[in-house]
C-alpha cells in the first residue's frame, strides 16, 4: 500500500449525507478510527442525521476509559473489537505490536463501563480464524463471549496459496450489493478490499452516492460476479478478505 495517509475531514464527511440518509455506516477503513480526534463528533454527526447503525471496528489498543464514555455520548450503536487470539503469543504474533494485556484490560474496562449505561454501546469481538489460532477457537469462544454481545468468528483467503490460508473461495459475495466504501479523500469504491483504489466509481466532491451506486461500472462489477464468479472479475479474483 502506497496511498498517502490521512483523515477524513469534518466538511467531506457531510458529504455523504448531502443527498440523502444511509441506513448503517461504519467508520473505519485500513485505519484505526479511534486516532482520528473528531470521532465522537463524526458518530454525532451520523446519528443527528437519522443514521440508523453507527459502528466502527478498533484494534482496542487506544480504548481508553475516556475515549469509551465518549464514544457512548456520541450515540455509538456496535464496536467491534478484533482480537485476534486467545493467548499473548498468538495475538502478539498476529498483530504486530499490538499488546496483548494492555487490549484485555481495555475489554474488561469498556465492558464494564456499558454495563454501567442504559442504551451503551453493544460489543462485538471477533477474529480471524488462520493456522496460528485456529486450535484456539474454542478457547477463544468460552473466554470472550463474558464480555461480548456477540462474537464473530471470520475466514481469511490466500488466493495466491503464499501464506498457508484457505485458498478456496467462496464463488460469489455480497459486498457489491451491500454498500460502498469512502476513501479519507472521498474517492467512492465499490469493495473495501480495493485497498490500492484502482475500481474509483467517482469522488463524493464531484459524484453522488446514488450516483455511483446505480452506475453501469457498479452493475458491471454486480453483473459480471453474479454470472461468472471472482475468477471472472479483477476486483474480485485475488481477495483476501473474509466473508
Amino acid at each position: 500500500m502506497t496511498a498517502p495517509l490521512g483523515y477524513i475531514d469534518i466538511r467531506m464527511y457531510c458529504e455523504i449525507f448531502r443527498e440523502y440518509t444511509p441506513y448503517s455506516i461504519k467508520l473505519n477503513w485500513r485505519g484505526e478510527p479511534l486516532l482520528h480526534k473528531q470521532l465522537p463528533y463524526l458518530i454525532r454527526i451520523a446519528k443527528d442525521r437519522g443514521v440508523h447503525e453507527v459502528s466502527l471496528n478498533t484494534n482496542g489498543q487506544l480504548l481508553t476509559k475516556d475515549i469509551a464514555q465518549r464514544l457512548a455520548n456520541a450515540g455509538l450503536d456496535w464496536l467491534i473489537i478484533s482480537v485476534d487470539g486467545v493467548y499473548k503469543d498468538t495475538y502478539e504474533s498476529i498483530r504486530i505490536g499490538g499488546d496483548f494485556n494492555l487490549l484485555i484490560q481495555n475489554i474488561i474496562n469498556t465492558r464494564m463501563l456499558y454495563d454501567s449505561i442504559k442504551d451503551s454501546p453493544k460489543i462485538r469481538l471477533q477474529i480471524c480464524k488462520q493456522p496460528c489460532n485456529e486450535n484456539e477457537l474454542d478457547t477463544w469462544t468460552n473466554f470472550f463471549k463474558q464480555f461480548a454481545d456477540k462474537l464473530r468468528i471470520g475466514n481469511l483467503f490466500d488466493p495466491q496459496g503464499k501464506r498457508g490460508l484457505r485458498v478456496t473461495q467462496p464463488k460469489s459475495c455480497n459486498q457489491l450489493w451491500q454498500r460502498l466504501t469512502i476513501s479519507w479523500e472521498g474517492n467512492i469504491l465499490p469493495c473495501p478490499s480495493d485497498y490500492v483504489e484502482q475500481y474509483k466509481l467517482g469522488n463524493i466532491n464531484d459524484t453522488l452516492i446514488y450516483d455511483a451506486w446505480h452506475s453501469h461500472q457498479l452493475n458491471y462489477y454486480r453483473n459480471t460476479l453474479s454470472m461468472y464468479g471472482r475468477q471472472a472479475l479483477g476486483l474480485c479474483s485475488k481477495c483476501s478478505s473474509y466473508c
